[in-house]
């Protein structure tokens, strides 16, 4: 199966969680062909504990911004320096179960001609050690689904009217690289919030754009 993917992990100033984001893409059941690492500009130990990552997988990569950008900048940079046939961005607090990959790489052999596909996300909060429940353990909580979603399994085209009627786009979709290459589309650094509905909006409202899948 030729389908390739690069993961993108931006963060900043996140080095308690950014070693785990970085671990959850290498445990996918599916492996990525590269995971590049994006520190915006941090001023704590992310960088270091990102190099760390880097030294025991060549599938690693790890840019170092000299000034703090934004989100925005941050994963624009991950998107043009990446290799693979789909980008899939993941923020350093994230975590992926480890079939996540697999799924939506099911879905692109699936969809050929798919420029986007994503799935739900759901919170969760990590137990303060010091108050029960135990230290470590997670508590699961919303799952942030679009009207078009609502329901759990397979996976189906969506319709980019009932998509985007939401208020707020709760996804972290993988991206046809070539197709981000080709119509310039990127995350608006001028934006301070939203940039994400920015951004799929532009995807799939693209004249190039043929469907966006979810699985």
């Amino acid at each position: 199966m030729s389908t390739t993917f690069a993961v993108i992990v931006t963060s900043y100033n996140y080095r308690n969680f950014v070693a785990e984001a970085i671990d959850g893409a290498l445990a996918q059941t599916r492996a990525p062909k590269q995971i590049v690492v994006v520190d915006d500009g941090s001023t704590d130990s992310t960088r270091e504990i990102a190099e760390a990552a880097r030294s025991g997988d060549s599938r690693v990569r790890v840019i170092v911004c000299e000034r703090n950008a934004g989100r925005s900048a941050a994963r624009n940079r991950g998107i043009d320096e990446s290799t693979g046939r789909w980008v899939a961005v993941m923020d350093a607090d994230d975590l992926w179960f480890r079939g996540r990959l697999a799924a939506l790489i099911r879905a692109a052999d699936a969809y050929p001609t798919a420029m986007a596909i994503t799935d739900d996300i759901m919170g969760f909060t990590i137990a303060d050690s010091t108050r029960p429940p135990a230290a470590e353990s997670i508590t699961l909580n919303h799952r942030h689904v679009t009207r078009d979603s609502w329901w759990v399994g397979g996976m189906h085209p969506m319709k980019r009217d009932s998509w985007f009627r939401d208020r707020e786009c709760h996804m972290r979709p993988i991206v046809d690289r070539e197709f981000l290459l080709r119509t310039g589309i990127r995350y608006p650094e001028h934006m301070s919030s939203a940039e994400d509905l920015a951004f799929y909006t532009q995807i799939a409202f693209s004249p190039e754009a043929s469907m966006t899948v979810r699985v």
